[in-house]
């Protein structure tokens, strides 16, 4: 890892992206992903996807999605009522959670994004944190 003993250098000229001792990155990290909090800062499938397209330059690359928190649940969800035929707007791109006024991914455009991660070989891991954070949930 890249860590104290063999921080990691990346230098946007040459794209060389070694660490101090030399080493690719790809050699450090067997595996390199970004973890994207979209319950408190939301994101759109369509810039997710601009991720996803950024991290599939890299072998075994993955992003997890945290969608959960105690100020929001940014994914469509049954059991708590919030689907887009009940409680919701489609606005400005977006699907608002009419009570509490917040964005949350539909289940097509998750269903989507884990295709379009697929296609590009990029694991997505969709993550609802349990059993901390869950205000959201369960208000």
């Amino acid at each position: 890892m890249c860590g104290s003993r063999d921080s990691c250098i990346f230098n946007d000229d040459d794209k060389s992206n070694r660490s101090k001792s030399g080493k690719n990155l790809a050699q450090i990290l067997p595996e390199k992903g970004i973890a994207l909090d979209i319950s408190r800062k939301f994101y759109k499938a369509e810039v997710i996807k601009q991720f996803i397209n950024n991290l599939s330059n890299y072998p075994n690359s993955f992003l997890q999605l945290h969608m959960s928190d105690n100020q929001n649940l940014a994914v469509e969800m049954a059991t708590v009522g919030q689907t887009t035929d009940k409680n919701a707007v489609y606005q400005d791109g977006q699907w608002l959670n009419t009570q509490t006024k917040r964005p949350f991914l539909s289940k097509n455009d998750l269903m989507d994004l884990v295709s379009y991660a697929r296609s590009k070989n990029v694991v997505l891991i969709p993550e609802i944190e349990a059993p901390a954070h869950m205000q959201a949930i369960l208000e």
